[in-house]
């Protein structure tokens, strides 16, 4: 099956789809705040996410993005389960289902992401931080990549309910006492 943008109408779609392919904690609620948001960005501006794992929240914005919309994940963790469905295993070449490749407006940077941020320089529209889940790396990641959201950008950080991540809610209420908590699992903010 060749995979288009914007192909799947539904979370739930998109989900099934996925399901073949990976696992994840990602579930359908948070498929739903990010749809939400990414469906809001135009052609040209930039989703950031820091923290890939299996894919399943970069491949989400992807597919709800609009065409031009650059959807960029950065992780240096290599799930085996990623590799096939992003088109990410070194060597290979696409099979169609990727959302890696010639053509397409997902950049994957394949490396840690407070190495990147040394580098980065674009300004970003919709900031999704899910990478370490302890204190100092939820903290590090912020700090670094905040600085480039833009005036009216946002902010989404995964995992308040702290399961096996204690660091993230303890930050989060730290840094941002008046995020909006989403369905108890995803803190919004919102850049004024």
């Amino acid at each position: 099956m060749q995979l288009e943008k914007g192909q799947f109408k539904t979370v739930k779609e998109l989900e099934e789809y996925m399901a073949q392919f990976i696992e994840g904690s990602f579930g359908q609620e948070d498929m739903e705040v990010l749809k939400y948001e990414v469906e809001k960005l135009k052609p040209g501006q930039v989703y950031l996410e820091i923290g890939v794992a299996q894919g399943k929240s970069l491949t989400t914005a992807y597919h709800f993005s609009k065409p031009g919309v650059f959807t960029i994940g950065i992780d240096y963790l290599d799930p085996t389960l990623r590799g096939e469905f992003m088109n990410m295993t070194l060597g290979d070449i696409p099979h169609g289902n990727s959302i890696i490749g010639k053509g397409t407006d997902c950049i994957y940077i394949h490396a840690d992401a407070r190495t990147v941020s040394k580098l980065w320089n674009i300004p970003i529209n919709l900031l999704f931080i899910d990478g370490g889940h302890d204190y100092e790396s939820i903290k590090a990641d912020t700090l670094e990549y905040m600085p480039h959201v833009v005036k009216g950008g946002t902010i989404l950080l995964h995992d308040y309910d702290g399961q096996n991540a204690d660091g993230v809610p303890k930050w989060i209420d730290e840094k941002f006492p008046h995020a909006e908590i989403l369905h108890g699992k995803i803190a919004r903010v919102r850049c004024e």
